[in-house]
């Protein structure tokens, strides 16, 4: 649980998840909680998988709001940041 909030609040991500792994985790990660809103930042590892921009956004983004909403739960959508996908490729082979 992270501190630095007013409330309680999660940090469920996963690093160098995909928007497809976000999905699928979401039963099993989130409704435990039951929570009241859900904050997602998710698509960068796609985007970085040579995943399109529309389809992160139509199947990750667009089906993560779906699940949500139908239990109740608000979602608030962060953007992804920017980045240039050459350094985030020699980055990513360098840590792995």
């Amino acid at each position: 649980m992270q501190t630095y909030l007013s409330f309680p609040s999660y940090d469920l991500g996963k690093s160098a998840d995909n928007t497809a792994g976000m999905l699928e985790r979401f039963d099993s990660d989130v409704l435990p909680f039951q929570p009241e809103f859900l904050i997602i930042l998710g698509g960068g590892p796609s985007l970085i998988e040579g995943v399109p921009a529309a389809q992160v956004i139509n199947e990750g983004w667009r089906q993560s709001a779906i699940n949500v909403c139908s239990m109740g739960v608000r979602p608030v959508f962060l953007t992804i940041p920017t980045y240039k996908s050459a350094n985030i490729k020699r980055t990513t082979i360098e840590i792995q």
